[in-house]
């Protein structure tokens, strides 16, 4: 499950790095740098990295009947990797001996929480403008690209008024 970790983080950051500079991000820049070092690390730490193909190992065991339910599964939340897995356990000492603790509702960080409440806001955001771009605009085009560069400006980020004001106007 390491090896599968360390692919997928390769291949994720691999694509950040592509996209950036296809979006004109220096690829020079100390964020950019600080990926590929990571990159290189974990090539180093994980020289046998390679995803798990579960079909495979499955083959010729009884975990072969039941592949089709770990396919339904693995679209859900049933499907973790392992640092997901890695929040739900703690290493706690107990006398001379070292336990694994699992918890079932693990602790989160604050920053994790709202981490997760940018990217789920970023995203259905995403979707609304996305929407409204493909049925040629609403009567909401104005509420949508307000809220749009509302939310780009809470982020931080300066509203692109080129990439919002891909909506179309509704003519009605």
């Amino acid at each position: 499950m390491l090896n599968d970790e360390a692919a997928s983080r390769k291949t994720v950051g691999q694509t950040t790095l592509k996209l950036s500079s296809r979006s004109g991000a220096d690829a020079e820049a100390e964020d950019a740098k600080l990926l590929r070092e990571l990159i290189r690390k974990s090539e180093t730490q994980f020289p046998d990295r390679r995803k798990l193909h579960v079909d495979k190992t499955a083959l010729g065991t009884a975990v072969e009947l039941v592949y089709a339910t770990y396919g339904q599964l693995s679209l859900g939340s049933a499907h973790p990797t392992i640092s997901a897995l890695g929040r739900h356990l703690q290493s706690e000492l107990e006398g001379d001996t070292r336990r694994f603790v699992l918890h079932v509702v693990p602790d989160v960080s604050e920053k994790d929480m709202l981490r997760t409440i940018r990217w789920g806001c970023e995203a259905f955001m995403g979707v609304i403008v996305a929407c409204n771009e493909m049925i040629g605009g609403t009567p909401m085009n104005d509420a949508i690209r307000q809220a749009f560069d509302d939310q780009q400006l809470a982020l931080g980020v300066e509203p692109d008024k080129p990439s919002a004001g891909k909506m179309q106007d509704n003519e009605q």
